[in-house]
């Protein structure tokens, strides 16, 4: 047996974090309290800010400092390269193929960085753990299966938030509003999100939206849809717990995004028990089938008398059915299990 397990917050362990944050945070959390010589490594405050490259380059520091060690390195992100020869079980967490399916959102370099890390943990990585079905399914199609593997779904972490923060009270007032949770980026779709939301507001002119995390030039695009700073609130990007408080309190949680690999901020609002309306694509499908409602992100008008008995109807549908499954401990517990499987194998040195 190993004498430890390092986890890499190389890529994680950053300014204005995401989904991928959250998983290595819950995970690091779970793995403090369930698994017995657990460590972490973090990046140098540079290297936090460091631009991708760098960040990969680290990680091949990391397992060259543990070379002829008989350890397990958990890297929560997918840019991981492990080594042959090295005695170290690589542990990989592959979350999405986005920059195969949506090649346009991502840069050449970073899309054969990717490319590069994906054949190679499926090559050499003692282990690759997916997030999803359809993530699953994805990196079998493009590369085939590796030979060790497991579905294992992401650590969602909600806790006794407590009252809403005054400061977001003032800013946001009394009326219901929607949430869409979500840094800017090309596939989260915000220009259908705004779409549908001004037109729900032709038959709910009280109704607000807000935007959490980074958006650039969103002033423009409120203008470009007819709305403005009485119905969208711009938050900006907000600690994690701050952030839960509003999804707890939201009318209903938004996200059209064109792809996902999870959708950690989707699955945080499903165990707050808060009403989804999700973009019909595959992993969506996969995780809230039968909590969320569902529209093609692509159509123009917005089905609101179908949303509106959705919304009537969905303390009925009351516990998401992963809850349980999300819950920290027991996705430790499930990982630990991979790692006992890993260990057991024979060491591959190729």
């Amino acid at each position: 047996m190993p004498a430890k397990y390092i986890m890499s917050h190389n890529y994680a362990y950053v300014s204005n974090p995401g989904g991928v944050a959250d998983v290595a945070q819950n995970l690091s959390v779970a793995f403090k309290n369930n698994l017995a010589g657990f460590h972490e490594v973090f990046p140098s405050e540079s290297r936090s800010k460091a631009r991708t490259f760098h960040r990969f380059a680290s990680e091949i520091t990391l397992e060259l400092r543990h070379w002829r060690k008989d350890v397990v390195l958990i890297f929560p992100n997918y840019f991981a390269f492990p080594l042959p020869g090295s005695s170290t079980r690589d542990i990989v967490v592959v979350h999405d193929l986005q920059y195969k399916s949506f090649p346009q959102f991502h840069s050449l370099p970073k899309r054969l960085l990717l490319e590069a890390s994906h054949r190679l943990a499926r090559r050499r990585a003692a282990g690759i753990v997916f997030i999803s079905k359809a993530t699953e399914g994805d990196f079998d199609r493009f590369f085939g299966l590796p030979r060790k593997h497991r579905v294992i779904l992401n650590p969602v972490a909600v806790r006794d938030l407590g009252a809403i923060d005054a400061r977001l009270t003032k800013a946001i007032g009394s009326s219901p509003y929607a949430i869409a949770n979500f840094h800017h980026y090309p596939h989260k779709n915000i220009e259908k999100v705004l779409s549908f939301f001004r037109q729900m507001r032709l038959q709910y002119p009280e109704l607000k939206l807000v935007l959490t995390g980074r958006h650039s030039q969103i002033g423009l695009l409120l203008r470009q849809y007819g709305l403005d700073d009485d119905s969208v609130v711009v938050s900006g990007f907000l600690p994690k717990n701050m952030v839960l408080q509003l999804v707890a309190n939201a009318a209903f949680f938004v996200s059209l995004s064109l792809f996902e690999g999870f959708n950690m901020a989707a699955a945080e609002a499903a165990k707050l028990g808060r009403p989804l309306l999700l973009s019909n694509i595959t992993v969506h499908r996969e995780l809230f089938d039968d909590f969320a409602f569902f529209v093609d992100p692509h159509i123009a008008e917005f089905p609101l008398s179908s949303f509106n008995e959705y919304l009537r109807e969905h303390r009925s549908k009351g516990y998401w059915k992963f809850s349980d499954a999300t819950e920290p401990e027991a996705v430790a517990a499930r990982y630990a299990d991979f790692f006992d499987e890993v260990l057991a194998e024979p060491e591959n040195r190729a």
